[in-house]
């Protein structure tokens, strides 16, 4: 029986049934949705692909997306508050790092760093009782470039030969990778300098470049070039180099390698350098106890200050925590991921995205278009829920892409799909559904007129007259429309009794005056 017809019931209960009407929608919606399925799909479906196709290029050939890819990094990493953890499951790499405390308690925050502090400290780790396979140090240790700077810090000048002379006895067993020296303009420091690293060098110590590439602002990718620091150090671990780029023929080597976030977590296990020099003595005593730094892998670096940080998936981390990480992702590198099976996820999350909005949108009008007034007032609440759930959705399909891109090195691309379904959906889909939800009306009206005809001409009148009422005659002067808005409708409503409607009207009303007057307010008052 259409709505004209059925017995509104009390109204004290109206608020009730409000909430009920709008859960049985969302009900009927999901019940009905094996049936809708088949008839919205074929609609849905261009909009997806050509939206998903959209997304793919700008990937593959015009990198024009990646800002907005980069920064759902940063919400994730914001939202699941992830840092590297001590903890870590499956540790294979320990990020020894000389943190703000140690930095101020035993190194006296001198700069360059105490060499006589940095001898102990490696001393320490080259002479575990067992030693590292690998040591990566990401530390400039090259000697001071005049002689007079290095008498004016005692403990620099004492100490850098014997550092010195530490790197190259170190043992046999144990590879170093150092950092190479920063490149100075001064033609006798760089003469200095090159000196010392052919030195390392005879001593089959490797030299690796620092440097780390910004993608806008992040740290994502990394070359895969052979003479980079975590390439050094994964070449100078094992000669082979199966499954990762820097085994590829050049032609076919990428020009970048993803650090995969996942390593961060699972990979790295931090140590402070402050709790070395009070572990010194404890080794004799517990033989048998596996410190946390007693792994085959150790990165020794700095994370003290702000000079040598950046901005990852996970938030901000140092320097040597990514460089670890990016040794881990050649180590480990993730599983190739089909570009095809790219494109039909993408496709995928657009089809849950459209048919969510189109879902939203169907029972918007569905409500909008009803001749009842407070099913009319409770209509907006669909575009809430839309909002609402679509933010949710991208949330959930954001997570689903960074686990696919930890273990499969590929990242789907929610937040770019779910704009272009948004727009397609706000410009084609919310017309169609309008249009849709405007013929069912019609074909429903007509149903009824027509039974009305066949009981007799009364019954055909009274049908007619409540339709008339549903559309009155529109204000045609701006003072009728104004006056209309901010109280006739109003008026209106507690003229035919439904208080419940005239009230939630009200507050809407109260609402948008006060927001417009706040503003105005603040206008006034700024100057």
């Amino acid at each position: 029986m259409p709505e004209a017809f059925q017995k509104t019931g009390s109204r004290r209960w109206r608020p009730v049934r409000w909430g009920a009407d709008v859960l049985r929608a969302i009900g009927r919606g999901i019940a009905h949705l094996p049936h809708h399925l088949p008839h919205h799909l074929p609609h849905h479906l261009p909009g997806a692909l050509v939206v998903a196709s959209l997304v793919t290029i700008g990937h593959l050939h015009f990198h024009v997306l990646d800002a907005i890819d980069s920064y759902a990094f940063i919400g994730l990493g914001n939202l699941s508050a992830m840092d590297v953890s001590a903890n870590a499951t499956h540790p294979e790499v320990a990020v020894v790092v000389i943190d703000q405390r140690s930095y101020e308690g035993y190194y006296h925050e001198r700069s360059p760093l105490d060499r006589c502090q940095l001898w102990a400290d490696l001393k320490f780790l080259y002479e575990l009782p067992i030693p590292p396979k690998l040591v990566v140090i990401d530390l400039d240790l090259s000697p001071p470039a005049k002689k007079e700077e290095a008498r004016s810090t005692l403990s620099r000048a004492g100490c850098q030969e014997p550092l010195n002379q530490l790197l190259e006895n170190s043992p046999r067993t144990t590879r170093t990778v150092l950092m190479e020296p920063l490149k100075l303009k001064d033609e006798e420091a760089t003469k200095v300098i090159n000196n010392w690293k052919e030195r390392m060098k005879a001593a089959n110590i490797d030299f690796g470049e620092p440097s780390l590439p910004f993608r806008y602002g992040l740290v994502i990718k990394i070359e895969c070039d052979k003479e980079k620091l975590a390439a050094k150090a994964v070449l100078a671990y094992s000669s082979r180099q199966d499954g990762n780029c820097l085994d590829l023929p050049t032609k076919n080597k990428p020009k970048e390698f993803l650090i995969n976030p996942r390593q961060y977590i699972t990979g790295l296990r931090p140590v402070s350098a402050l709790v070395l020099p009070s572990q010194r003595d404890l080794l004799s005593e517990w033989p048998g106890f596996q410190r946390p730094w007693e792994l085959p892998v150790v990165f020794f670096g700095g994370s003290y200050g702000d000079d040598d940080t950046y901005l990852t998936p996970l938030g901000i981390m140092y320097g040597v925590e990514v460089h670890a990480a990016a040794y881990m992702s050649l180590v480990h590198p993730a599983n190739e991921f089909s570009h095809l099976l790219g494109f039909a996820g993408e496709v995928g999350i657009g089809l849950l995205f459209g048919g969510f909005i189109s879902f939203c949108w169907r029972r918007y009008f569905a409500m909008r278009f009803s001749h009842r007034p407070w099913k009319r007032q409770i209509s907006p609440f669909f575009v809430f829920v839309l909002g609402g759930a679509l933010i949710g959705l991208v949330l959930v399909t954001t997570f689903v892409s960074l686990y696919l891109l930890s273990t499969s090195d590929y990242w789907l691309s929610p937040i770019p799909i779910a704009l272009g379904m948004l727009i397609e959906s706000f410009f084609v889909g919310a017309v169609h559904e309008a249009v849709e939800e405007g013929h069912r009306q019609r074909q429903g009206l007509v149903r009824w007129l027509d039974k009305a005809h066949k009981e007799g001409s009364d019954r055909f009148q009274e049908i007619v007259a409540t339709e008339l009422r549903k559309h009155p005659e529109p204000r045609r002067t701006l003072y009728q429309r104004c006056s209309y808005f901010i109280v006739g409708e109003i008026a209106q409503q507690f003229k035919v009794r439904e208080f419940w409607v005239a009230l939630a009207l009200l507050v809407r009303r109260v609402t948008f005056f006060t927001l417009l007057g706040y503003a105005l307010l603040l206008i006034v008052t700024h100057y």
